[in-house]
């Protein structure tokens, strides 16, 4: 049975989770964390390609332009990166926070550090909007819109209006840089607090 998309559960220790080395662990969570959710929805909206170099997704627009991603994916992406936010904050404060907003707000600021104090507040907007909207009612109110242009960012907010701009080519690439500098974080011994909390984290989670 995969346990991820790289770990096959015959192939692990078949000792106590918590005598594992911290260097699987980080590997596992990696995987599962990357291989099961952001990869798949950043292939879906930016394509790949195979170890020939050719590119593996070959659709049309709308408008019957070639893509090599899957046409107007940007909503279904968000829906499956959005609870990264949460994931994170969970592992890297060591399992402490608990209610779920909490979670998502300090997650989103985590990764987008230079929107926090500003108006609006992304992560709420993110919370109320996406990660509810989009789960439990589909899209609603107009204050969120998809862009995709050749400078936009991954995620803008516009303090007069209050809507919040989202790329999706851009906005998953970024989670997927934010888990793998905490996956290199965690790697390094010498980040002793950094890998206890994760530790922690993970046996909460799995154990």
């Amino acid at each position: 049975m995969f346990i991820s998309p790289r770990h096959l559960s015959f192939a692990v220790p078949s000792k106590p989770l918590e005598e594992w080395e911290t260097e699987l662990l980080v590997e596992l969570f990696q995987a599962r964390t990357d291989g099961w959710h952001l990869e798949v929805a950043d292939r879906c909206i930016n394509g790949w390609q195979n170890e020939q170099g050719e590119q593996c997704i070959h659709s049309r627009h709308l408008d019957g332009r070639p893509t090599h991603h899957v046409p107007d994916s940007g909503w279904a992406v968000l829906q499956i990166v959005l609870n990264y936010f949460e994931t994170i904050a969970f592992f890297k404060s060591g399992g402490t926070i608990k209610k779920s907003y909490e979670l998502f707000t300090w997650g989103v600021f985590n990764v987008f550090p230079e929107h926090e104090g500003k108006h609006p507040n992304i992560a709420k907007h993110l919370y109320s909007d996406l990660r509810n909207g989009l789960y439990h009612g589909g899209i609603n109110k107009g204050k969120t819109v998809l862009r995709h242009t050749i400078d936009s960012k991954p995620i803008e907010a516009e303090e007069t209006t209050g809507i919040v701009v989202i790329d999706p080519h851009r906005f998953i690439p970024r989670l997927r840089q934010h888990l793998n500098d905490y996956c290199v974080e965690l790697l390094n011994q010498d980040n002793h607090e950094a890998r206890h909390k994760f530790r922690t984290a993970f046996f909460a989670k799995y154990r």
